[in-house]
């Protein structure tokens, strides 16, 4: 077992200051906030991101976060699909072998047609991490309408395999 810290913990801080503060601190996991390394990656390279990541002794764990992958669709599922690539391109150059995707929240009432197509998109999205080598994590959120409980994340996930 590894003990990380996530960078959500120090959301007002950079990328940058997150990793040298949590090396610091004696820290040697991290989970990698994504919009925070994507405005890093504004002014650097992937290559000085994995430089900065090494040069203070941490190791991604993982990433949080690429919402939207459940229940998009039509030109939405595009720019979502085309998000989720550049940010499985960022897990795989940085070594991060997992990637969070938490619940969707859709407006309107969840009906069971919902479950399905969420297990679908989930599972699109899985063939595209795949590809990356990274794997993604479900994330349910208490009093969510989708996925508000470890249960339904659970089912999600079940049907989301049997897609592939």
């Amino acid at each position: 077992m590894k003990i990380a810290i996530n960078e959500a913990t120090t959301m007002p801080a950079t990328f940058e200051q997150d990793v040298k503060a949590y090396s610091a601190a004696g820290f040697r996991a991290i989970e990698l906030w994504l919009p925070k390394v994507e405005n890093f990656l504004k002014q650097n390279r992937l290559a000085d991101a994995k430089a900065l990541l090494n040069d203070n002794g941490l190791e991604p764990i993982g990433a949080c976060f690429h919402a939207g992958v459940m229940l998009s669709t039509g030109a939405e599922r595009e720019r979502t699909l085309g998000e989720l690539r550049m940010k499985l391109e960022i897990c795989e150059a940085l070594a991060a072998p997992v990637l969070v995707v938490p619940t969707d929240f859709p407006e309107h009432r969840v009906e069971i047609g919902d479950y399905e197509r969420a297990a679908d998109g989930l599972a699109q999205a899985a063939n595209l991490a795949e590809a990356h080598g990274v794997s993604l994590a479900v994330e349910f959120i208490k009093g969510a309408k989708l996925v508000g409980r470890l249960r339904t994340a659970t089912d999600l996930v079940r049907r989301a395999r049997k897609q592939n």
